[in-house]
């Protein structure tokens, strides 16, 4: 079929499928920031970088609205772009609503 994307879900992230997420043109990831969970997902990701080939700079994370800050800074030289997603009651049954949000999205990164 001609599709101008194709979406590849790949679950959580860990060493074993972070070689095939490294080699994605664009890279995306959806992770929990709530204040009581934000420090170790970004450990986690931090550790994460260090021990696989991913690129830092092709990466960005999908955060909620209540964020502030448009760029996270782990260390030093560790930083990532960050988009805040509109909220969504089903994330599983888009409506037509969000596919301008989306495509703006892949079209940007």
């Amino acid at each position: 079929m001609d599709f101008d994307y194709f979406i590849f879900d790949m679950g959580v992230l860990n060493a074993y499928t972070s070689k095939e997420f490294a080699r994605c043109e664009k890279q995306f990831l959806v992770c929990s920031l709530n204040k009581w969970k934000r420090e170790l997902t970004l450990e986690k990701i931090t550790q994460l970088l260090k021990n696989t080939c991913m690129n830092q700079e092709h990466i960005t994370i999908l955060g909620n609205c209540s964020m502030k800050e448009s760029r996270l800074k782990l260390s030093p030289n560790v930083r990532f772009r960050m988009i805040y997603l509109p909220y969504i009651e089903n994330p599983f049954q888009l409506h037509s609503g969000f596919f301008t949000f989306f495509e703006k999205l892949l079209g940007q990164y």
